[in-house]
C-alpha cells in the first residue's frame, strides 16, 4: 500500500484541490448539500447512536450535518487537518482522531461507518484487501460507501498519486461485498453494505 498519510499531507499543504478549498470541491457544503439531507435522513430513520468516518477530512461539509447527540469519531491520517477539525469542531460527541488505521475503532459499539471518496484513490487490490478485512471484522455495524462513479473528463490514471479513479460500487471490486446504491447525487454515488 502506498504511503497515504505523505500523500495526502503534500496534498492538502500544496492545495492540490485549489487554494483555500482544503478536501476539494465535492467536499464543499454547496456541492453536498443533497448529500447532507441524506445522511441526516438517514441517521435518523436508522436510529444511529454511534458514527466512524474514515477519511473525515477538513469537515467543509460534514460541519453542517446535524449530529444531534450521535458519538461521532472522524478518523483522518492528516495531521494538520485532525488537529485544526479538533480546534474548530470538537464537543462532547465529536472527536477526531489522527489515525490512518480504522480497524483499531472497530467494536461492537459502532452503528455506522462512513468512508467517503477514499476508495477512489487506491487501486483495486488495496479496496479488496481493505473491504475484505472491514466485511471481516464488522457484524452489526452498517457500512456507507461514498465515491464518485462518473468521471467526466479524461479518465485520470490511479498511478496518478494526486489523482482518482470512477468506483462503482455495482463492479469489482466492491460488488463482492453486495453493495446496495441507496442513494446518487452530481456523480456520486451512496451505497450501503450490512
Amino acid at each position: 500500500m502506498r504511503n497515504y498519510k505523505k500523500v495526502f499531507t503534500e496534498m492538502y499543504d500544496k492545495e492540490i484541490w485549489g487554494i483555500g478549498r482544503g478536501s476539494g470541491l465535492g467536499s464543499s457544503s454547496k456541492y453536498c448539500r443533497l448529500y447532507i439531507a441524506f445522511l441526516e435522513k438517514f441517521l435518523k430513520e436508522n436510529n444511529i447512536k454511534k458514527v466512524l468516518d474514515f477519511g473525515c477530512g477538513d469537515w467543509q461539509f460534514s460541519q453542517h450535518i446535524n449530529w444531534g447527540n450521535i458519538n461521532y469519531v472522524g478518523l483522518d491520517i492528516v495531521d494538520l487537518v485532525i488537529k485544526k477539525n479538533g480546534q474548530k469542531f470538537t464537543k462532547p460527541n465529536i472527536s477526531f482522531v489522527c489515525d490512518g488505521d480504522i480497524f483499531r475503532y472497530i467494536n461492537l459499539e459502532n452503528q455506522l461507518i462512513l468512508i467517503k471518496d477514499v476508495l477512489m484513490h487506491w487501486t483495486n487490490k488495496e479496496i479488496k484487501i481493505f473491504m475484505d478485512k472491514l466485511t471481516c471484522e464488522t457484524q452489526n455495524e452498517l457500512i456507507l460507501i461514498t465515491n464518485s462513479w462518473i468521471y467526466k473528463g479524461q479518465r485520470p490514471s490511479i498511478e496518478n498519486i494526486y489523482s482518482w479513479a470512477p468506483l462503482d460500487s455495482q463492479k469489482a471490486p466492491l460488488i463482492k461485498y453486495n453493495p446496495e446504491v441507496v442513494f446518487r447525487w452530481r456523480g456520486s454515488q451512496v451505497s450501503l453494505i450490512r
